[in-house]
């Protein structure tokens, strides 16, 4: 079935020109049944929309439904959320009671699905610059929106408001031994990792100012914090940024932790860091087989996060490398040289998972040009972390099977001992 979209030109810009009025709005974070603890991570997409709509005077109303009831009588409904939400998401179109406006991952990725669930309204892409034109206008189906920083947006990252943080307190995000909480300060990423879906935000990265990073640090220091995790797919792709940022962040008292890649920063960036408070990196190591790395075009080498760990080390910043089996290409041979890695590296702490197919990335869209299988019933499955005892592969090679993928995992996590 296919329905029409407004594209981002005229018909955004018309919905500009809509009388608005006060509205009750329910921002709606579905359940995630999946999680251990499913208050460590707040929704900051929903709560940048509430300093957005609450600035254009509408009275807004928050609900995670990990703990709060189903909303009613509300005039719009927004609800957002990821792929291994899916089943909930389409739950709550036939619960809520008032006009449906679905946004997030999910629903940016699977727009017409949203229509046929019983949504009223999909927003494809960001949402902060044209949330308020779409609640004017009841009749607009799927809305692209153009991403923000771009020529086609009229809006900078810098102008978006910082996020409505008055229910952080349910969330509790430990960095350092220290309660903390999370923020972006970047979206999007310009590498171009066949496992990961690129549908969303493309292939370039838009960063705020380090200004404008630091206001929104301000904020959180007055709020109590004491501990930041940022939330960057890669915060040090701007190395002038990151040395205005330490040289900003270096005389609080704080900790924060990032994620980096191997190839986008040196010794002195680290010691930087170091000096400005980063008590832990986030390593996307993937795999210790060079092999794997390049089939994934990961564009980096084992060398070069060989060498970043024992940097890490070298400073007193805590080194946890993410690293995944079952990826295109993975045999026993590849599976030995990421155990191999692993023992001979030890970083301090370590993420090791099973490859998960999200949808419409360059390996589920062509698994036959891999040399990969998957199987899953529904997107439920596709989690990246969930239960211990509920982990299980979802996809196989020529190389290996489920079966020994399991077991591989649960050999190296017991001869390596550690923790994530």
């Amino acid at each position: 079935m296919s329905f029409p979209s407004l594209s981002c030109g005229g018909a955004l810009k018309r919905l500009t020109k809509q009388r608005r009025e006060s509205l009750k709005v329910a921002l709606v974070w579905p359940a995630t049944p999946f999680l251990i603890d499913p208050f460590v991570h707040p929704p900051l997409g929903l709560w940048y929309l509430w300093s957005v709509l609450e600035r254009a005077g509408h009275e807004v109303e928050y609900f995670d439904l990990n703990a709060d009831p189903i909303p009613t009588g509300f005039d719009a409904y927004l609800v957002s959320g990821t792929t291994p939400q899916a089943g909930e998401i389409k739950k709550l179109a036939k619960l809520l009671d008032g006009r449906k406006i679905v946004g997030g991952p999910h629903a940016t990725l699977f727009p017409e699905q949203m229509l046929e669930w019983g949504y009223d309204t999909v927003v494809v892409g960001e949402g902060e610059e044209w949330i308020n034109a779409v609640l004017a206008d009841r009749h607009c189906r799927i809305i692209k929106t153009p991403r923000i920083g771009t020529r086609q947006s009229l809006m900078s990252i810098d102008d978006i408001p910082f996020p409505n943080r008055s229910q952080a307190h349910r969330y509790h995000f430990d960095v350092g031994g220290r309660d903390a909480t999370t923020m972006f300060t970047s979206r999007g990423c310009p590498f171009h990792c066949s496992f990961c879906c690129h549908a969303i935000w493309g292939h370039r990265c838009v960063q705020r100012s380090a200004e404008n990073v630091y206001e929104e640090v301000a904020q959180l220091y007055d709020m109590g914090y004491r501990a930041v995790m940022f939330f960057d797919d890669t915060f040090t792709l701007n190395k002038k940024r990151l040395y205005r940022i330490c040289e900003l962040l270096k005389p609080l008292d704080l900790y924060w932790r990032c994620f980096i890649r191997a190839d986008t920063v040196d010794l002195p960036m680290l010691e930087a860091m170091k000096d400005a408070g980063c008590v832990e990196v986030g390593i996307g190591i993937e795999s210790g087989s060079q092999k794997i790395l390049d089939i994934i075009n990961k564009g980096t080498t084992v060398e070069q996060n060989t060498q970043v760990v024992q940097w890490c080390k070298q400073v007193g910043i805590a080194a946890k490398a993410f690293l995944i089996l079952g990826l295109p290409g993975e045999d026993k041979q590849t599976i030995e040289e990421t155990r191999r890695w692993i023992l001979e590296n030890r970083p301090d702490k370590m993420d090791l998972v099973f490859y998960v197919p999200y949808p419409k990335t360059p390996i589920t869209l062509h698994p036959e040009k891999y040399d990969i299988h998957f199987q899953y019933d529904d997107f439920t499955e596709c989690i990246y972390k969930t239960h211990p005892d509920a982990f299980k592969p979802l996809t196989w090679t020529s190389g290996i099977t489920r079966k020994e993928l399991y077991e591989a995992r649960q050999k190296i996590l017991k001869e390596a001992g550690i923790g994530y």
